[in-house]
């Protein structure tokens, strides 16, 4: 696969008429990733936090999926001015806690 650049020849243009360096990215690299079921009889909990800058605007949510692959419940929570780390970790607490109120102890955690 060929690298590609996001950046115009107009954008460089500028770039270079104010003798900025350019520094040229390399390709990302395609990974394949999977989803799969959690096992009989488990919740599979899919959570994620993140934060715009660090620290920035950050939230958090999680998704939560039986044996089936069915939806049971979304939860999402916004966290104001917080690092990644802090958005990580918050998404992880709210989430445990949210399964064992349900009565959800036999859950696989995914982050």
């Amino acid at each position: 696969m060929k690298p590609q650049s996001y950046v115009s020849i107009e954008v460089l243009t500028v770039l270079h008429s104010f003798q900025l360096p350019t520094k040229p990215r390399p390709a990302s690299q395609i990974l394949e990733c999977f989803w799969s079921l959690p096992p009989i009889g488990y919740i599979k909990i899919n959570v994620d936090g993140a934060s715009r800058g660090n620290p920035c605007k950050a939230g958090w949510g999680a998704v939560f999926r039986n044996c089936e692959g069915s939806l049971i419940g979304v939860l999402i929570g916004g966290l104001g001015i917080k690092t990644n780390y802090y958005a990580e970790t918050m998404a992880i607490i709210n989430t445990i806690s949210k399964a064992l109120e349900e009565g959800w102890k036999h859950s696989v955690l995914c982050f």
